[in-house]
């Protein structure tokens, strides 16, 4: 079974229509349909996504039949995979290419002994050259296209806050709005911030933070239900490979125009 099929046969498992499989992955239809059809090959990053969609490993997502490994190493083996994938479909559409231009060879030389031979010939061997450069400049992108979509994920054992505030906004009839502000310590293309809000009592509550263009600062306004004091709000990052939970601040007490808290962040 190709990845392709693999692909098709997992999304009608789960009901989900080329669309909408591509709605969950914020990409085209046709995209889907190119790689069930195995004309193109998803990215890295879109491997990672599918095989956690589909709730399998990358290694039962490409049919890979190896040990259990780390998602470090099946991201590098997703980033193999995709490159050798590409390699096969480059050199399949290089095979097509120069048989097109033996065709082309072959119409100049019989056209050449009836008139113009040596022109042209040469001719013929300019535009394979040409052709070979422009292989030779494919290959290599694709080759770092596929070394740059190996990116390290963040590291847990050290501090993931560099900086974090809150401030009040506003009241509401379901409690008080505050507006709060993240700054990591470290980060990575990949990386998503969601805010959990918890408290004794009810059920945590979680918001994605929007990052700033341009920066890597992490915004968000957040809801704090109403019923008392004592809440409790974390970051939780996502690098693409897994998430790390950071406790941000305990005992919260919003007053209009008044936010006080135990930080966490610093410890």
């Amino acid at each position: 079974m190709t990845l392709g099929q693999r692909i098709q046969e997992l999304r009608k498992a789960l009901g989900l229509s080329q669309e909408g499989l591509g709605e969950k992955l914020k990409v085209s239809r046709q995209a889907i349909s190119k790689w069930e059809a195995d004309g193109a090959v998803p990215e890295v990053d879109k491997l990672i996504a599918l095989s956690r969609l589909f709730g399998i490993s990358l290694n039962e997502l490409l049919q890979v039949d190896c040990p259990a490994s780390t998602p470090e190493e099946e991201e590098a083996a997703a980033a193999e995979f995709a490159r050798r994938a590409r390699r096969r479909r480059l050199l399949k559409n290089v095979s097509h290419a120069l048989t097109l231009a033996a065709v082309v060879v072959v119409a100049a030389v019989l056209s050449a002994v009836l008139a113009r031979q040596s022109a042209q010939l040469d001719t013929a061997r300019d535009a394979l050259a040409a052709q070979e450069s422009r292989i030779s400049q494919l290959e290599t992108q694709v080759s770092a296209l596929a070394e740059a979509a190996v990116r390290p994920g963040l590291d847990s054992s050290a501090p993931l806050v560099g900086d974090f505030s809150i401030r009040y906004f506003s009241t509401e009839k379901a409690g008080m709005r505050v507006h709060v502000s993240l700054l990591p310590a470290q980060s990575t293309e990949m990386t998503t911030v969601t805010f959990q809000i918890s408290r004794p009592g009810i059920n945590a509550v979680v918001q994605e933070a929007e990052r700033l263009p341009g920066t890597t600062e992490y915004r968000a306004e957040l809801l704090i239900p109403s019923g008392g004091d004592g809440v409790t709000i974390s970051a939780i990052f996502d690098d693409g490979t897994a998430q790390h939970t950071q406790p941000l601040l305990s005992d919260l007490s919003v007053r209009e125009n008044s936010v006080t808290y135990t930080p966490l962040w610093l410890e």
